[in-house]
């Protein structure tokens, strides 16, 4: 490995590991440091996925994360799987079924080679859905519209650097739903 590639991911590493403190940060002064112990939904979700990080990669925060994701759910994290599941990004996980998915969600995470996203059935049969994927920097690096009959989508992460992305999904040009996920090489 190049001394340039090695400073490149550590300085994406970083930026993944700042954007995980401040969501992590953002949602305990929406709850927490209000008396209030209970997650929206979207919350849950965000902090979600940095609790389901590898340590190693997320940083300190995925433990903060985890003391959130316990309001919830109290899961043990088995963090020898996660990070040999982040360290080797071969793994695949199931799918969910398309038609049964109430969030958007993105798998697998972290991806290589192929993202599959998985997008809510909404009740308007004729609205357009936009697909937006933006690095951490907030560069648009992919878009794709859709029908909104179309309920998932197969993207090619292969050529992406390694990192944090965001998804996010508009309909008919109004952000509704978005995601974070990782591209790990």
């Amino acid at each position: 490995m190049s001394p340039l590639f090695i400073q490149i991911h550590h300085a994406q590493n970083l930026a993944a590991r700042g954007i995980n403190i401040k969501t992590i940060n953002r949602i305990y002064l929406q709850t927490i440091a209000k008396g209030i112990y209970n997650l929206t939904e979207s919350q849950f979700s965000e902090v979600s996925a940095i609790a389901h990080q590898c340590p190693l990669l997320g940083g300190k925060v995925v433990y903060s994360a985890r003391s959130l994701y316990a309001l919830r759910d109290n899961k043990a994290f088995d963090d020898a799987q996660i990070c040999e599941k982040a360290i080797n990004s071969q793994d695949r996980i199931s799918m969910p079924s398309a038609s049964l998915v109430e969030t958007l969600k993105v798998v697998p995470n972290p991806a290589s080679d192929i993202l599959e996203i998985f997008i809510p059935q909404n009740k308007k049969s004729n609205e357009l859905v936009n697909i937006r994927i933006l690095s951490s920097d907030g560069r648009l690096v992919a878009e794709q519209n859709l029908s909104s009959s179309d309920l998932s989508f197969r993207l090619g992460v292969s050529k992406l650097a390694s990192g944090l992305y965001i998804c996010l999904v508009s309909r008919t040009g109004v952000p509704v739903q978005s995601t974070k996920f990782v591209i790990q090489h």
